[in-house]
């Protein structure tokens, strides 16, 4: 396979390239490494970012006000409580998997979906059909 993340320099200025165009440019583990050495040495420059920047740039998703992190933290652990604990579980377990620099066994492909065949799953589509709250038990 070719290198699927590219990294190209034109003086000061570097463009990288998500190159996996068969796989819609998906982000697997490998991409993931790969980008992470791209930022990594990109990172050299070595500049402060303001946080509006880097909500521009896309390197955080938001910015909260010194006096209002507590809230902001505690209203994201509720929004993830309030969701699936099957799905939070699977996340934290995929994620856990990434930093793992080993080959995939021949069943981790197929465990991503598994979730199409639990009780949340069902429950979060009845809700959404029935445009109402789900209710998640875990199972």
């Amino acid at each position: 396979m070719s290198n699927p993340v590219l990294v190209a320099k034109d003086g000061a200025i570097a463009t990288v390239t998500l190159n996996n165009p068969r796989e819609l440019n998906a982000l697997n583990r490998n991409m993931w490494e790969r980008l992470a050495e791209a930022m990594l040495a990109l990172s050299l420059e070595g500049r402060i970012l303001r946080p509006p920047e880097a909500l521009k740039k896309r390197l955080i998703n938001r910015v909260v006000r010194d006096d209002a992190i507590e809230a902001e933290v505690y209203a994201s652990a509720t929004r993830i409580a309030d969701g699936s604990p099957l799905v939070a579980r699977w996340h934290k377990q995929f994620v856990e998997r990434l930093m793992v620099k080993s080959e995939l066994t021949a069943g981790e492909p197929d465990e991503s979906y598994t979730c199409f065949d639990s009780e949340d799953y069902g429950a979060g589509i009845d809700a959404f059909l029935k445009r109402t709250q789900p209710v998640f038990r875990g199972a």
